[in-house]
């Protein structure tokens, strides 16, 4: 073989290479949160994981999958009204997945706003909550719209 077809061979080999980690199936696409392994949706990021939370990102919205300690979905957003409901009017609606999971949405609403406040602070906060293998998960969203089904379907029958 002359050197030409090493090297060829080398170039072939990486664009397969980088095709695979590009692809959905790749495990650059797939994150970790409290042991569970999360298929992220197609064109989505990790831009920030802690052991409690992933933020991901597709470029224009970001999205924040935590994990609670509760084991009830009423319990959590009960506590989660009682932390924030003081700064947010908080409403909330329940309603099934095509893929048969139920989700509590909850959209907290920005009371009272400051210049500063308006500046800086998110004025709408968007979750969807879920009990996934008896444990409390959301989807936190914020002032853009809310997290779309599709996404939340294959975030949540990823786990």
């Amino acid at each position: 073989m002359k050197p030409i077809h090493y090297v060829a061979i080398v170039i072939i080999l990486a664009l397969v290479i980088g095709a695979f980690l590009l692809s959905p199936f790749s495990p650059l696409n797939k994150s970790s949160l409290n042991g569970k392994s999360i298929k992220l949706p197609t064109g989505y990021k990790i831009a920030n994981s802690t052991e409690k939370s992933i933020v991901i990102t597709n470029g224009s919205d970001k999205m924040v999958i935590h994990s609670h300690s509760e084991r009830d979905v009423n319990e959590a957003v009960k506590q989660y009204k009682k932390d924030y409901g003081k700064k947010f009017n908080i409403t909330t609606k329940d309603f099934t997945l095509k893929s048969g999971e139920g989700v509590t949405k909850t959209t907290a609403q920005k009371i009272n706003e400051t210049t500063a406040e308006k500046l800086n602070d998110t004025k709408v906060v968007y979750r969807n909550w879920f009990l996934k293998n008896g444990k409390v998960y959301d989807i936190q969203t914020f002032d853009t719209k809310p997290a779309n089904e599709e996404t939340m379907k294959t975030i949540i029958s990823s786990m």
